[in-house]
């Protein structure tokens, strides 16, 4: 058995069950469950060394509907509290790597917004994994490191994603109460 089916098995023990997650507010007891269990900023796809395809049925759509969670509430939380263009100097590079995975596995539009962005930004800012652009770059305003083309392209991705907020939401909690009701 791998270490992730045993952090399925964890999981299914410590999250909220289905009928205790019924609007957006609700998600927020989620991802509280999944820090206590996983540890703060531990992104559940993090943990998958190739054993997600290996889950039973209803653990697999438990970690998909984790790993979508996870990472639609990181960036929307980012988003309401300093933008879209914050999670490309406030994150490392391995934090926007995890996000741009878990987009890309769950939501193939946010994915695309994500990665138009990213390639706007990462030759701009130099984002590296192991640290953050405010880290690196110390004294210098992230606003003045990109051009205002380029901040206007951004503010546009954030509109189109702020316009699928609750979309986003609705979708984290079917997919979360399709799969815990299955295990």
């Amino acid at each position: 058995m791998s270490e992730l089916h045993d952090v399925m098995d964890m999981l299914a023990v410590e999250l909220p069950h289905a009928r205790e997650v019924s609007e957006f507010q609700d998600l927020e007891d989620v991802i509280y469950a999944l820090e206590d269990t996983l540890g703060p900023g531990v992104h559940l796809l993090s943990l998958d060394d190739g054993g997600a395809d290996g889950l039973p049925p209803h653990q697999r759509r438990l970690f998909e509907a984790i790993v979508y969670i996870q990472g639609t509430w990181h960036l929307l939380s980012d988003i309401a509290f300093d933008g879209f263009y914050s999670v490309f100097y406030n994150d490392t590079g391995a934090q926007i790597d995890l996000c741009r995975a878990a987009l890309k596995r769950s939501d193939a539009e946010l994915s695309d917004l994500f990665e138009q962005a990213y390639a706007l930004l990462a030759p701009q800012l130099g984002i590296v994994p192991e640290d953050n652009v405010v880290t690196r770059r110390q004294g210098e305003s992230p606003y003045d490191l990109v051009d205002r083309d380029t901040l206007m392209r951004i503010e546009q991705m954030e509109n189109a994603i702020e316009a699928r907020r609750m979309e986003i939401f609705e979708r984290a909690i079917a997919l979360y109460r399709n799969a815990r009701q299955d295990g």
